[in-house]
Parts: structure tokens; C-alpha cells; sequence
């Protein structure tokens, strides 16, 4: 059956009201803060990009891809708001080849404070402290907190041990959310159990970040999941029921077990490929989730080799869109690491911008298709149309060629239109800005982790997850963009929690970011 992409139809806002919580934590008031409209009074025809990282003064370093770990070392990447001066900040980091960076924003360029950051991976912005600040928690063999002070400058203290005993288990990732209900946040550590090494492997954990400190809980991943080879995860409220649960990505997929759904039961994580079937046995790499179709339920979009897997969630069930959706046509089966959903261009469609390549690894001679292990990819740019993905990278004169790693997509610049961040593994890190604003409206809503949100236009409903992941190494605080297309109000925005609804009612301003707080844990350095 053809996959066809969500065209905007009228749709009226939903009646619907506050209901009460089931749980006594999320017993708080909720409170909205509008922002200050933004103009474009010169809007381009059409949205173009420019490469601009030496230009903007984010200048990592190239690296030999045959180094130790170069098949997967990063480089990592984490994007926020991170010291509150209304400019993005920018952390790249890397676990064993070279050093890691801080870019500070400035007024149109960035602070390079290299190597003042342990070597690490996966880095994400999370208040550890509950000081109102964004602080960070870095994975590696060695997984660190990092506390911030008001410039940026870091306190790096060594986490709780995972384990009773010794362990080959090397922490490759955070997922970040409010996974037990009780207020605050919690970040599972997604990590690699080393099929192929030596030592003791040990399970997924669960970090409980509280004021009384960080602390692990008691195993939420079964065992049969936990052990496997994890690469990645993306926590959403899957099935509605309140509960945060976890899409889990594994690594040689087909050896070790395959990335799955985790359903959240309130006290523990259960395997729930039985029900979903939305198993992946390749060796994927990341995930990302968006609502693609416009029917209020996500796709999640899962990298790997030796294909990327597209699966759309029904009323029903999951079912696999890889081939229909055209997300597959003209890609090489290159392992794919970084992909990011995003509104291109600010039509109300979602895209995909998707990283591949492998300079180098260690475990492949050749590939399926004759080509040898040592190979660059394009970069492609998925844009959505009325027959599916179709790649207009080339007609943007980004199709260029690396071995990628992780990607972000997020405003730099501050003209409403969403730059592209990408990481390689043996080569600086790339930029690409936006020529210009876009006569295509937005909005962008600033709503807790975990959080279902939806805007209803007078043509549109769009539906977004706050997540904290943005696939393979890659993380991001930020508001969710919603491109509006020609719709210049909205009607509704509707922010579902925990059990929780709660709207705001328009008609609202857009090019403007819409700050909704609730029930949740903060998602700024903010009360």
C-alpha cells in the first residue's frame, strides 16, 4: 500500500479540558508565557544553506579515522541554551581521539574553550545541581557529571557506580525523561555490553537525579534487552497511558538481539516487541521520532546497516514504511549513524536530514554491494512530498561527501529557520546556516521533557515530542519548531503530560516561541 505524506486539511481545536492527575507530584499549576513576535521582511524564495562552521569559529580537529575507535568514536554532539544569554552553546565531544569543545554563542559567533572537558561521549544538558542552570552528564567508559557555572566553565565529578563489581559495559548513551512519574527526571544509561570482547557485561541502569543527588535505581530494563549491544534511545509516551516509554537501538542487531519498543508499566520497563512489531535486527545505530503523516501518532525513523527502517505508528499497531515511504530510495547500504526530523523550509511538512559513511571499520573488508569498508557518503536531505521522501541535498549543494556521525538541527542564526549541525568522525565538524528568512510562518513551544505537543492552525494540526535524544550521539534542549506554512495565527496548542492535558487558547502570534509550564521538570534555567 502507498505511504502518502500528511496534506494540511481544515481542522477545527479539539474540546477537550484539564484532567486531574492520577499522581499527587504532577499536582501543579500550570503557567504560560508568550514571547515577542519576530518579522521577516525580506523572505528568501526559497530556504538555501551555506556551510559556515570555520566562518562561525566552530573549528574541530581532523583525526586519523584508523586511531583506536575511530570506527565509532564520535565526535558527540549536545546543542542548548546552556549559560541562559539567549544564544545557542554547542558541545562536541569526543571519548579517545583528540579533545572535546565548548562553543559559547556570542552575537553571531562562537567561544572555543577546547579541552576543558574529560574525554567522553553523548553528552546531554540536564540541571544536575537544581540550581535553575543547565549542567551536563557525559557517557563513556567513565560516565561524569558536569556541573556549570555562569560562563560555561566546568565541575566534572565521576557519577555513581553502575555496578556492584567490575564491568566491560561502557555507557554509549542517555535518554533523559520522567520515566517513574514522580516530578523529576531520570536518564537511563544506554550502553554497549561488548558481545565481542572480554569481561564481565552488566545491565542497563537508571539514574535518579534528585536534590538529594544522583543515584541509581533499582533495573527497569529486563535483561533479555539490557544486554545487548545499546547504541541509542528515545523515550515518548508511546501508548498514552501517562508513561514514558523507550524505543531501545542495538548494535549488530541480528548477534546480539534487535533494537525494540521498552513499554513503561510504571515500575519497570517490559519488552513489548511482541505486540508492536517494530523490532529492527540490522545494526542500527540511532532514532529519532516525529509525527510525519499528520495523524497525532510519531514515526520513528531508526539508522543502521545495512538499511535505515521507517516505522509508522497506527491506531492499530506499528507497521514498517521503510520501502513505501521512498525514505530508502537512491541510499546505499552504508551504515547510517545521525538523523534528525525537522521542518525544512517551514511548510508544516517533516524531513529528515540523514548521516552515513564509514571511513573505517575494523570489522568489514568490503560491503554488500563490492565496495570496499573505506568509504564517504553524501549527506542527504529528505524533504517530504506529497509521494514521499525525496532527496533534494544535491539541489541545495549539500550532498557532500564524509564519514558522518551525529547531527542537530537548531537556530542559530535566529531568522526563524532551523541550521544544520554535523559531526564527522575523521574531519571538522560542519555547519550549515541558512540564507535568509522564510515567508513560511513558525512557532516554537518550550514545553517539559516527555511532553506530546500539539499546534492546531486554521488549516493544520502538527504534532511534536520534547525529547531530549535527537538520535545517534546527539542531543538537544530546545524548543519543539513547528513550521505553519501560510497560516498566520494558531488556534490552539494543546500540551499532553503525564495523564495531563492542558491548552492554550488562540488566537496566537506566530514566529514566536510559546513557553508552557507544568507538571514536569524544567526544560530551561528557569522557574
Amino acid at each position: 500500500m502507498p505511504f502518502f505524506f500528511f496534506a494540511a486539511m481544515a481542522c477545527a481545536p479539539a474540546e477537550y479540558a484539564d484532567q486531574e492527575p492520577e499522581n499527587d507530584a504532577y499536582d501543579l499549576a500550570w503557567w504560560v508565557e508568550m514571547g515577542t513576535p519576530e518579522s521577516c521582511e525580506d523572505p528568501a524564495e526559497r530556504v538555501t544553506y551555506r556551510e559556515s562552521g570555520l566562518d562561525l569559529g566552530i573549528d574541530t580537529e581532523a583525526f586519523d579515522p584508523t586511531a583506536p575507535g575511530g570506527h565509532e568514536d564520535g565526535p558527540s554532539l549536545a546543542v542548548a541554551d546552556a549559560n541562559a544569554d539567549g544564544h545557542i552553546d554547542i558541545v562536541v565531544t569526543r571519548m579517545t581521539n583528540g579533545v572535546s569543545h565548548i562553543y559559547r554563542g556570542q552575537d553571531g559567533l562562537f567561544a572555543d574553550y577546547p579541552g576543558i572537558l574529560d574525554p567522553g561521549r553523548s553528552p546531554v544538558f540536564v540541571d544536575v545541581n537544581f540550581d535553575g542552570d543547565l549542567d551536563m552528564l557525559l557517557a563513556g567508559p567513565n560516565p561524569t557529571s558536569v556541573t556549570f557555572d555562569r560562563d560555561l566553565n566546568p565541575t566534572m565529578t565521576p557519577l555513581p557506580s553502575l555496578d556492584d563489581g567490575e564491568s566491560a559495559s561502557v555507557v554509549h548513551d542517555w535518554s533523559v525523561a520522567d520515566f517513574d512519574g514522580d516530578g523529576g527526571l531520570e536518564a537511563v544509561a544506554i550502553r554497549t555490553a561488548s558481545p565481542f570482547g572480554q569481561g564481565t557485561v552488566t545491565n542497563d541502569r537508571i539514574l535518579d537525579i534528585a536534590p538529594t543527588g544522583i543515584s541509581v535505581m533499582d533495573d527497569w530494563v529486563p535483561e533479555k534487552v539490557g544486554l545487548r549491544h545499546g547504541f541509542d534511545a528515545v523515550g515518548f509516551d508511546e501508548d498514552e497511558d501517562g508513561d514514558i516509554d523507550l524505543y531501545i537501538v542495538h548494535d549488530h542487531g541480528a548477534t546480539v538481539g534487535p533494537s525494540t519498543l521498552l513499554v513503561n508499566e510504571g515500575d519497570g520497563f517490559v519488552d513489548g516487541a511482541d505486540s508492536c512489531f517494530c523490532e529492527v535486527p540490522a545494526s542500527a545505530k540511532g532514532a529519532d521520532i516525529a509525527d510525519v503523516d499528520g495523524d497525532g501518532f510519531p514515526e520513528v525513523f531508526v539508522t543502521g546497516a545495512p538499511h535505515n527502517t521507517l516505522f509508522s505508528r497506527l491506531e492499530t499497531g506499528w507497521v514498517d514504511r521503510s520501502d513505501a515511504s521512498g525514505v530508502r530510495d537512491g541510499v546505499s547500504m552504508a551504515a547510517g549513524w545521525g538523523a534528525v526530523f525537522f521542518d525544512w523550509g517551514n511548510d508544516g511538512q517533516v524531513d529528515l536530514l540523514l548521516a552515513q559513511g564509514d571511513r573505517y571499520n575494523p570489522g568489514q573488508t568490503d560491503l554488500p554491494d563490492g565496495r570496499p569498508a573505506a568509504f564517504d557518503e553524501p549527506l542527504r536531505l529528505m524533504a517530504t512530498t506529497p509521494g514521499g521522501f525525496v532527496d533534494v541535498a544535491p539541489d541545495l549543494g549539500m550532498d557532500v561527501k564524509g564519514s558522518f556521525r551525529a547531527v542537530s538541527a537548531v537556530d542559530i542564526n535566529k531568522d526563524g529557520v532551523e541550521d544544520l549541525i554535523v559531526t564527522q568522525a575523521s574531519e571538522r565538524t560542519l555547519v550549515f546556516v541558512s540564507e535568509g528568512c522564510t515567508a513560511a510562518n513558525w512557532i516554537r513551544v518550550d514545553a517539559p521533557i516527555g511532553a506530546k505537543v500539539q499546534v492546531i492552525t486554521p488549516t493544520k494540526q502538527l504534532t511534536n515530542w520534547v525529547r531530549v535524544g535527537r538520535g545517534y550521539q546527539s542531543s538537544a534542549r530546545i524548543p519543539v519548531h513547528f513550521g505553519v506554512g501560510d497560516d498566520d495565527v494558531v488556534s490552539e496548542i494543546r500540551v499532553q503530560l503525564g495523564g495531563r492535558d492542558f491548552r492554550v487558547e488562540g488566537p496566537i502570534a506566530v514566529r514566536q516561541t510559546v513557553t508552557v509550564r507544568g507538571p514536569a521538570p524544567l526544560v530551561s534555567g528557569k522557574e
